[in-house]
């Protein structure tokens, strides 16, 4: 948990950026927070609350009748270098307006639609895996997959589960204890998926949205970077689970607690039991009289909310039918393990800082070879000796 840039600002004054990405074919998600910001909580636009859109979708249409994974698959390694570049500038938009980097995003795509089936399950990885070369921490990440059919929905979660129970977990925290191991392609554990129709995604972001306008507009008269000005963490189970603050809204943090956030989130109660945890009034009583000092509490000591533990796989919920293996693989259809495209000078030397900083100099200059291909070289790098 460590790893986390949502734990690691927790106890500074400093608001949440919470970014939305659109992958869906239908492209109704920009005008609809539009609305509900701008029309029923009067704001000049969704940028003042630090709500910021990545509309990828409409940029795209072409491929969203495309039906041959593989030529998908490659479509979106071509312009994967855009789309980061995309992200990325709205990340740096929030850090300027003082986020020291604390970020929620949601990744909404179709179920339904091979391209933003597609889009929905390797985008979040991608970010996830830029982050951590580039910030060292890495975000909190929901992806929201608009249900289709029953098959479809099967089809989705097979293709993703490798992304969340096979791939390599790493804390940040320990990367020197860790410069042994060659660094993967990493699985974020501060990732889930959330399957439901678009009108229970309206009803969430109607919940969350005017709670966190609530908490950005408090902190624009006090935000601080100030380690401790946001409160002190009390702990749960032997997880961080919140900072006791009277003025936090959105308990981004339980995203965080991996033992106690599941992966999936699917059916009517399962939502239910989500926005529980994330509104923030729903528990925060029981901070009310505490001691200065860090306690423990049973995992389900709470009356009005029982934390379920997050599960070991899904195979009680994905397909056993005929699939392409292939489309299992994280390097699937890539020209190398990274997942980097051909001339993404920006993510290899990302990746090629992380890797120093994880003293890894040998897998550095191995990696640095892969500016050969390159028709425009990057910048030097400093190598260190």
């Amino acid at each position: 948990m460590s790893g986390s840039v949502i734990l690691q600002t927790e106890i500074q004054s400093v608001p949440a950026q919470v970014i939305v990405i659109d992958v869906t074919s239908s492209h109704l998600l920009p005008l609809f927070l539009k609305e509900l910001l701008t029309d029923k909580f009067g704001l000049s636009s969704p940028e003042q609350a630090l709500v910021h859109m990545v509309d990828v979708a409409s940029s795209i249409d072409s491929l969203f009748d495309e039906v041959n994974l593989d030529r998908l698959k490659k479509g979106y390694v071509a312009i994967r270098p855009c789309l980061l570049d995309m992200f990325f500038e709205v990340y740096a938009n929030g850090i300027r307006k003082g986020t020291c980097g604390r970020c929620a995003i949601w990744i909404v795509g179709n179920t339904g639609n091979k391209w933003s089936s597609l889009l929905l399950r390797e985008f979040a990885m991608d970010i996830s895996n830029s982050c951590y070369w580039k910030h060292k921490y890495l975000p909190s990440v929901i992806r929201f997959a608009v249900q289709s059919t029953l098959e479809d929905d099967a089809l989705f979660l097979k293709r993703l589960a490798p992304q969340y129970f096979r791939c390599t977990q790493v804390n940040p925290m320990d990367e020197k204890k860790n410069n042994c191991k060659q660094l993967q392609v990493i699985g974020n554990p501060f990732d889930s998926v959330v399957l439901g129709n678009i009108s229970d995604l309206e009803n969430i972001f109607s919940v969350l949205l005017p709670l966190h306008i609530q908490e950005v507009e408090y902190l624009q008269n006090y935000r601080s970077e100030k380690i401790g000005s946001g409160g002190k963490l009390f702990s749960m189970g032997g997880g961080m689970v919140a900072s006791g603050s009277p003025w936090r809204r959105v308990d981004w943090l339980a995203t965080a607690q991996t033992d106690l956030f599941p992966r999936l989130w699917q059916g009517p109660r399962k939502l239910e039991e989500l926005l529980r945890i994330l509104d923030y009034r729903s528990w925060k009583g029981r901070f009310n009289v505490l001691p200065n000092c860090e306690i423990e509490f049973d995992d389900t000591s709470s009356k009005d909310i029982e934390r379920r533990k997050r599960e070991d796989n899904w195979d009680h919920v994905v397909c056993d039918g005929k699939i392409n293996r292939d489309t299992l693989r994280t390097d699937w259809c890539e020209t190398n393990s990274f997942r980097i495209s051909n001339r993404d000078t920006v993510r290899l030397e990302d990746l090629a800082s992380c890797l120093q900083r994880r003293e890894q100099y040998d897998q550095c200059l191995d990696v640095l070879n892969l500016f050969r291909n390159f028709s425009q070289p990057p910048n030097f790098l400093k190598l260190k000796a």
